[in-house]
């Protein structure tokens, strides 16, 4: 809706596993260290912004 009323603005969205600490607390379900959440999600804006500079 953002990128419909912002011409040359991307938006998307992404799933990221749980932390271990949620993952725990809910029971069987995929976790990461926050630490390796933390990287991921740093790429992902990362590559955004290139990906937007061009």
């Amino acid at each position: 809706m953002y990128a419909q009323q912002h011409d040359g603005v991307g938006a998307g969205f992404i799933h990221i596993p749980a932390s271990f600490e949620l993952a725990i607390q809910h029971g069987r379900i995929p976790g990461w260290h926050i630490r390796d959440l933390i990287a991921a999600v740093k790429l992902c804006i990362e590559d955004a912004i290139r990906v937007g500079n061009h």
